[in-house]
């Protein structure tokens, strides 16, 4: 997850600068969709998979240690190392996932120009969506290929000036 909604917010502040358009082939899922999220457009394939918004974390906590090590925490860092099979230390964890949820859904909301509700409502529950049925979802825009797409945007850009003044 590292420096996916970094990446996210850089591709949704040049929106309205330059056509920003994610294309997906495959699958665009989880940090993948997270960062599509954020162009103009997204165009899938007939067979792209978009989706899995949610958060999954995995602990290690002392049942998966072995029985001969020895874990002591400072007095002053009680939370440093959680214990998933005791209910704080399960339910401190959860708050920490469902608090990186909370990130990625609000940043699909924004960036689809939809509710935080609708994301959880209607973009698959963590499941991911097929082409044609993600399009339906709000999860892309359209369906198209690649090789369309690039002719549609080559064919759309302006030829360059040869001469007069410019503006950069």
């Amino acid at each position: 997850v590292n420096g996916v909604s970094e990446l996210s917010n850089m591709v949704f502040a040049a929106r309205g600068k330059k056509p920003v358009v994610a294309y997906a082939s495959g699958d665009a899922a989880s940090g993948a969709y997270w960062i599509a999220s954020a162009a103009d457009e997204i165009v899938v394939s007939e067979t792209s998979a978009l989706g899995s918004i949610g958060v999954v974390g995995m602990y290690q906590g002392k049942s998966a240690k072995s029985t001969d090590a020895v874990e002591i925490v400072s007095s002053q860092s009680p939370h440093k190392r959680l214990d998933p099979t005791s209910d704080d230390g399960r339910s401190r964890i959860q708050t920490r996932i469902d608090s990186m949820a909370d990130v990625f859904i609000g940043t699909i909301a924004r960036n689809r120009e939809v509710s935080a509700e609708d994301v959880q409502n209607h973009y698959g529950g963590g499941d991911v969506m097929i082409g044609a049925k993600a399009v339906s979802a709000g999860l892309a825009d359209r369906v198209g290929s690649l090789e369309g797409l690039i002719a549609e945007l080559s064919s759309s850009q302006k030829s360059p000036r040869t001469e007069g003044f410019f503006n950069a």
